[in-house]
C-alpha cells in the first residue's frame, strides 16, 4: 500500500494516512454490521490497519479503505443511490472502499445468502436510476479478490 501510494502520489502533496490495526471488539462490531462472516482477506487487512486514505494539508482525510466505525455510514450512503430502483441488490451490497466520487467497492451477497466471489464496484456514472437497468451494468465484479483489487502481492 505504501509503495502504491508513493507511485501514484509522487508529484503531489497527498500524504498516506494509516490507522492502527482494529481490535477484536472492532472485528466483532464489523461482523454484526455485515451480518455475515468477514472474509479472511478483509479481516487480515483490518488486522493490519483500520483504514487508509490520503490527506493534503489541513483537509480531512479521504478514506479509501474505510475505518470499521465508518462502514455503516458508507453502506447507507451507497445503498441510497440505488435502493429505490434495485432494493434487493442494494441490501446485499456491502461496500468498504470509498472512491470519494460516488463510487464504492465491496462485497456482494447472492440471493441465497452466500458471498459472491470477487470485489464489486458501484459505478454511479453508469447507474441510470431506472428499475429496468440490469444491476450488473452499474455493479460489476471488477477484481477476483481484495488482494488483486489493491495490487497486493
Amino acid at each position: 500500500i505504501r509503495d502504491r501510494h508513493s507511485a501514484f502520489h509522487k508529484d503531489d502533496d497527498y500524504e498516506l494516512v494509516l490507522r492502527p490495526p482494529v481490535s477484536n471488539s472492532d472485528l466483532s462490531t464489523l461482523r454484526t454490521t455485515l451480518g455475515f462472516p468477514i472474509p479472511e482477506e478483509l479481516e487480515a487487512l483490518y488486522r493490519a490497519m483500520d483504514g487508509f486514505g490520503v490527506q493534503s494539508g489541513t483537509e480531512p482525510v479521504s478514506w479509501f479503505l474505510v475505518p470499521v466505525a465508518e462502514i455503516p455510514a458508507i453502506i447507507e450512503d451507497c445503498r441510497g443511490w440505488f435502493r429505490e430502483t434495485h432494493p434487493e441488490v442494494a441490501e446485499r451490497f456491502f461496500p468498504f472502499i470509498d472512491w470519494d466520487c460516488g463510487d464504492y467497492s465491496g462485497y456482494l451477497i447472492s440471493d441465497a445468502g452466500v458471498l459472491e466471489p470477487g470485489v464489486y464496484t458501484f459505478e454511479h456514472e453508469i447507474y441510470e436510476f431506472e428499475a429496468a437497468q440490469v444491476a450488473t451494468e452499474f455493479l460489476p465484479t471488477v477484481y477476483s479478490s481484495l488482494e488483486d483489487f489493491l495490487g497486493i502481492d
